[in-house]
Order: structure tokens, then sequence, then C-alpha cells
């Protein structure tokens, strides 16, 4: 979503659940900020989702009903589409199918639209306690996790680097430029094993060091930065550059160096 009317403090979102009936319409708000610097991606605030909701079904839940009628209702009465005015307690284009396909993939791919660090991660997802996604984050459905490591290779970032935007100093990865035009290998199963390996190993690591992925990927990129496990996350990244080069029938052989390149 692109407006922050529709969310509230995780001191509001807390209090209004603690009636269980609110997790129906009180959900977990991600922004790019928490994709790149909380250990486990974690949110900090939530949101108020009346997505498919009549007037009625939404003043079922009285506390929420008033967040919005006091926050957003006046406002909206300014937007320049009709249905912002009509039905203003709705996000302004609510992504059914997106979420439906989250669903039923059970995962949710993402990376901060605005960053440097232009890092992958895939975040469990389901149908009973869903989160919300900002504009500001990019969401992927992909088929699978050697899909993810396609992208997380030096090969795609290179290009995505190409192709991408930049605001202020920052890389800015629109999916539109970077993702939708990629070519990606006509199977990327044999990318599968050694980039959820990859994707582990990262997310032991970030858990443990308390590190998000900025400031892992900072270790990394670090050639000072010798410690065990940081030392294995760029061994793994050397074996899934192979085969990824291999998905694309690619062969020439890739040395410790490649890892800069992401």
């Amino acid at each position: 979503i692109r407006s922050y009317d529709f969310v509230v403090s995780k001191a509001e979102g807390a209090e209004l659940l603690r009636d269980p009936f609110y997790r129906e319409v009180v959900r977990p708000y991600l922004i790019g900020k928490e994709v790149n610097e909380d250990p486990v991606c974690e949110p900090s605030r939530f949101v108020i989702d009346f997505t498919g909701m009549t007037e009625q079904e939404a003043r079922s839940f009285p506390l929420a009903w008033k967040i919005l009628e006091d926050r957003v209702r006046g406002p909206r009465q300014a937007a320049p589409e009709k249905r912002m005015r009509e039905v203003w307690w709705q996000f302004q284009r609510p992504r059914v199918d997106l979420y439906e396909a989250l669903g039923e993939l059970g995962i949710a791919w993402v990376i901060a639209a605005t960053s440097d660090t232009v890092a992958f991660v895939g975040l469990p997802f389901s149908r009973s306690s869903p989160f919300v996604l900002s504009h500001a984050v990019n969401v992927l459905t992909l088929k699978s996790v050697g899909e993810f490591g396609v992208l997380q290779s030096s090969i795609h970032l290179t290009r995505a680097r190409q192709y991408g935007s930049s605001m202020k100093q920052d890389f800015r990865y629109t999916t539109t430029d970077c993702l939708e035009t990629y070519p990606f290998p006509d199977c990327a199963g044999g990318v599968d094993e050694v980039a959820q390996r990859y994707h582990d190993l990262r997310s032991r690591i970030m858990a443990a060091e308390r590190l998000g992925l900025t400031a892992l990927y900072d270790r990394f990129h670090d050639p000072a930065n010798l410690d065990t496990g940081i030392t294995e996350l760029r061994e793994l990244q050397v074996q899934m550059e192979r085969a990824v080069t291999e998905a694309y029938c690619w062969h020439f052989p890739l040395g410790q160096g490649d890892r800069k390149s992401v």
C-alpha cells in the first residue's frame, strides 16, 4: 500500500489485537527498511485492512473502523478517484490476486525497492496469518528456490544494475525494468539445492549475529572479514554462481573474485 493513513503503531496494533476478533483486519505491515535492517525482516507496525469488505462488514470491527474514520475518511473526500471517495475504508488498489498467489505458494520473495544491498529474501506467508507489504517492497512470486538463486547471482544483479534506476545514491530495483524482461533459464532446478543452503545459512548468520541484510553484506564484501560463517557463505555464493551458469548452459571457470559482483 502507499497510504500511511491505514498504518497504526505497534502499540495501537497490539491494543487492537488484545481481542483475537481483530486478527482478521489488523495485520503486520512490512516496509523496505525492515527488509534490509531487521535480522528476520519483522514488521514493526500494523495496518488496518478492510479489503473486500462492505461498509457494514467493516463497521463490525468498531475500534478499527473508528481509527480509519478519524484518519482516512476526511482526506479521501479530496481524492481524484471516485472509488477512493466512496469506498474510502479500503486500500486504493488492493492486490487481491497477488496475496492469493502468495497464500498458495506459502512464501513471499521480497526485495526492498530502494537499496544498494540488492538482496532477495523468502518470508513464510499464509492465508491464516498474512502480512501487508508497503509499496517500497517488491514482492515476487517465484516458482522455486532455484529462481531465487538465479536472481541472487551476479548474472542477474549485473543486468539489474544496468537497467534499474537510482534514488539519491541508492540503487532502485524496479520489477518492470529488472525482472519482467529478465530471461530466466528454461530450468532452474539444478540451482535449488545450493540456493536453499545459501538462503538457510544466510538466515542463520543473520539471526545469530543480529544482522540485517545490509550489515551482513557489508561483512560479506569486506575482504578482511574471515569469519567462518561469512567465508562459508562466500563459498556457497560461488557454488550458486556455477549452478546458475550451468542452468544457462554456459561453461567457464568462476573464481572467488566473482562474489564481488553480488
